[in-house]
Order: structure tokens, then sequence, then C-alpha cells
């Protein structure tokens, strides 16, 4: 009996929800209520055609549209906007390996007694390593905020020569053949 009941009540929610949905049908079908009628079309319109521009001839700009081209106009050029960390197939190949600079030859002196003065050490700049970035095929440092790979220039005369795998240290080498090591770690 119980069941039964329980089955009635579940019998009259749905009648209950399909009630409203088969009477609004019921109405349509029997008073033939279709959609709408389009409203009557209005009387026509009478603009004017846009001129056609010619060929090669500028097109007049608006206000707007002046401001717009003069300000970017004025603009600086943004310079190169690539990613280091874009695919490699959009970056430039590498540069080639800088091979360190060979020791350098010492020549007798000038036997007319004019000797040469030893070639002249370039002064370290000052360098900051803030970041090392090391992946399969791909070694980079940033120095002094530049992102910089092997054989790019850091100062003038000073190259970054080595980025090791383990991505702790960076050597810098100068056109006289000095070299400086950055770590991003104190040792």
């Amino acid at each position: 009996m119980i069941r039964r009941l329980a089955s009635h009540r579940r019998l009259l929610e749905v009648g209950a929800l399909a009630a409203p949905i088969l009477i609004v049908q019921a109405m349509g079908y029997l008073f033939a209520a279709g959609p709408a009628p389009a409203p009557a079309a209005g009387p026509p319109t009478t603009e004017t055609p846009a001129e056609p521009i010619a060929a090669g001839a500028p097109a007049k700009l608006t206000d707007e549209q002046a401001r717009a081209a003069d300000w970017l106009a004025k603009r600086p050029p943004l310079g190169d906007l690539h990613s280091p960390f874009d695919a490699r197939a959009n970056s430039p190949p590498p540069p080639p390996p800088v091979t360190n600079p060979s020791t350098p030859v010492v020549t007798p002196p000038d036997p007319r007694g004019d000797p040469k003065p030893p070639p002249r050490q370039l002064a370290p700049p000052p360098m900051r390593l803030t970041a090392i970035i090391v992946s399969n095929d791909l070694r980079m440092a940033v120095i002094d905020g530049k992102v910089l790979r092997v054989g790019q220039e850091v100062a003038p005369g000073w190259i970054v020569s080595d980025i090791n795998a383990r991505g702790d240290l960076v050597k810098v080498t100068g056109s006289d053949g000095q070299t400086i090591e950055l770590r991003s770690r104190p040792d």
C-alpha cells in the first residue's frame, strides 16, 4: 500500500509539471496560433551611397584617427620584442662558440733597443649576475639586466665565454684574455 501511494505521488508530480506545457501546446493547435506575422516594410530610406574611393587616393582621416596616427608616428621604436624563451624555431641561430684566446706570444725585444710596452689589461667593469637559466640545449645568464648567451657581449670588450651545466657559474672573458668568474651562489 505504501508503494502504491509513492507511485501515485510521483504521477501527480509529473502531471503537475507537464500540465502547463500540454495546455499551451493544445491551445496553439486548436486556435492555429503560429508565429506573429512580420511587420510591414516601411517607406524606402533615402540613403546616399558612399562615394567610391579611387585606387591610390588617400582616404580622409577623422580627427580621432589623425591623432592616433600622429601618436604612433611619435612613439620610439620598440626594438626587438622576442623573448629568449620563445621556441628555438623563431629565434636566431646561436652565436658561434667562443674559443678562449691562446696565451699571448712573447716577442723578443727589438734589437734596436726600443722595447714594446706590455699589452694593457682591461679593467673589469662591475657586473652583477642575477640569474642563470639552463635547459637541455639552452644556457642563458642575466647579467646587469641583460639576458645573454655564450658569445654575446656583456660590456665593451667583455663576452660571456661559458655558462656551466650546473647553473652556478658564468665565465666572462675580456678581449685581452682576462677571465672573470661570476657565481650565482657565494662560496
